[in-house]
């Protein structure tokens, strides 16, 4: 039985798809901008602080387990993960922002 034969057959089991594109549509909000008062920096800030929100999140999910509390183990997984993608999201904006400043101060003027 392979992977995805165990995940359409069992209701029970997370949808991880669903996980996926919640995660991504969570994380593009923080990019999206609107005509009103939005700028690159409020954006960066925002998509920051999710990151920042999703690792305490996890944090406090990994605390309540180490401490022997009664808690999900798929949902400290999935926050974990929030966690980890939002942190390599963050540096892939961050690592394009500098090539792009890079980019612009090579420029020949």
């Amino acid at each position: 039985m392979d992977l995805s034969s165990l995940l359409q057959n069992s209701p029970q089991l997370i949808n991880t798809n669903q996980i996926e594109t919640t995660s991504a549509q969570n994380m593009s909000s923080a990019f999206s901008t609107s005509t009103s008062d939005k700028s690159f920096e409020s954006a960066i800030s925002n998509a920051i602080t999710e990151a920042n929100v999703s690792h305490l999140d996890a944090d406090e999910a990994i605390k309540k387990m180490a401490s022997g509390e009664d808690v999900d183990l798929h949902g400290t997984m999935i926050a974990i993960e929030k966690a980890g993608i939002a942190t390599r999201l963050t540096i892939q904006v961050r690592n394009k922002a500098l090539e792009a400043y890079k980019e612009i101060m090579n420029m020949q003027v």
